[in-house]
């Protein structure tokens, strides 16, 4: 309540020059005037169970494309290049479950190790 009250008595003394910031005790503050936001990115990663490896790398977005980049990432390096089965565990994203997305693995050969639901 105070610092309005003062802002007020300031107005009134002094009009909207009355307002601006005034010098103040301590330290100036820092200001950067060569930084720019640069966003955010995402962060994909996949980990390796039986030895304790991480496959990961940055993204503009998420999505499916990013997704495939980090499979393939991950399966052109040994032993997943020479391995005969490899499974993945995926969290069950909507965009990842359906008819679209079988076919998407369709396409590219490689088939989804997802189970079966029985209704």
């Amino acid at each position: 309540m105070d610092t309005v009250r003062n802002w007020r008595k300031r107005f009134c003394r002094e009009g909207l020059p009355g307002l601006a910031d005034r010098p103040r005790r301590g330290r100036p503050v820092r200001v950067e005037s060569e930084y720019t936001r640069g966003g955010t990115l995402a962060y994909l990663a996949a980990y390796d169970v039986h030895r304790a490896r991480v496959f990961g790398r940055c993204e503009p977005t998420t999505g499916i494309a990013p997704f495939s980049r980090l499979v393939d990432q991950a399966m052109t390096s040994e032993p997943y290049a020479s391995a005969r089965r490899v499974f993945w565990r995926r969290p069950r994203w909507p965009q990842r479950s359906g008819a679209r997305p079988c076919r998407r693995a369709a396409r590219s050969q490689a088939r989804p190790r997802s189970p079966r639901r029985s209704r």
